[in-house]
């Protein structure tokens, strides 16, 4: 099962990650923080959201480096052509309101999947696909329906 994930990020959480890279690096912790906790919630409380990242960019750790690892290999990850690989059946989880997927990003990885599924939710997020109870169960049901 995958949950907020695909085959690769989006063009336009490529370029929200690269934006977080460049705040990251120029020491603007709470910037590049408001900017990836904006992008994991529903728009319809982004700004509410941005502004808790910014307070909790204050309790970042100094050193950023293995952030900026992680978000130069989420960058460079892109695994759609190899997706017929993958054995085991697999349900994709997504929400059409993330920030760094797309409705299409989910579809096309269970698409290239034998025997994947995608489930898309309508107006759920990044953080609420990947922590909510309704994805918990939907998965737990997938699972146990083998």
């Amino acid at each position: 099962m995958l949950a907020a994930a695909a085959c690769r990020l989006s063009p336009s959480g490529r370029a929200l990650m690269a934006e977080v890279t460049r705040l990251t690096v120029a020491g603007d912790r709470r910037a590049a923080t408001a900017l990836v906790v904006g992008a994991g919630t529903k728009p319809s409380v982004g700004a509410l959201t941005r502004r808790a990242g910014w307070v909790m960019g204050g309790f970042t750790a100094q050193d950023q480096s293995d952030m900026l690892a992680v978000v130069a290999a989420e960058d460079a990850f892109d695994v759609e052509a190899r997706l017929d690989r993958v054995t085991a059946p697999t349900l994709v989880l997504g929400g059409d309101a993330d920030g760094f997927y797309t409705r299409e990003l989910f579809e096309t990885t269970a698409a290239g999947i034998p025997h994947g599924r995608a489930v898309v939710m309508r107006g759920r997020s990044h953080v609420y696909v990947a922590g909510g109870r309704v994805p918990a169960t939907l998965a737990l049901g997938y699972l146990l329906a083998g």
